[in-house]
């Protein structure tokens, strides 16, 4: 997306590489993991999503946050104590569209072999 943007005109390298807010065309831009999206051009793999996520999924609380103190571990003389939590979350991605019929999110899908 820099590089698109650096080509557009309008923005120099030195104003993309001074930060501020993230955002590509006036539409906010969200980074995400490196393991999500793949590192090299493969074929017909998404490459970028584009789209209003709250529209298209639903975010689930599937076990609500829980805590508990372990029995082993937990040595006063030293102040410490073994404290165990867990939450559990799902999300469902349920109007994404086809290639026909038109949704929420749109996604660059590199080119097929």
């Amino acid at each position: 997306m820099e590089r698109l943007a650096a080509a557009a005109g309008g923005s120099t390298w030195e104003n993309i590489a001074a930060g501020g807010p993230r955002s590509f065309l006036g539409y906010p831009v969200e980074l995400v993991s490196g393991t999500v999206f793949p590192k090299a051009d493969t074929t017909s793999q998404i490459m970028c999503v584009f789209g209003d996520l709250a529209q298209s999924s639903t975010l689930g609380d599937r076990r609500s946050m829980s805590m508990r103190v372990t029995e082993t571990g937990n040595d006063a003389s030293y102040d410490r104590l073994s404290v165990i939590s867990s939450a559990r979350w799902d999300i469902n991605n349920h109007d994404l569209g086809s290639a026909t019929v038109a949704g929420p999110v749109v996604c660059l899908i590199s080119a097929a072999s």
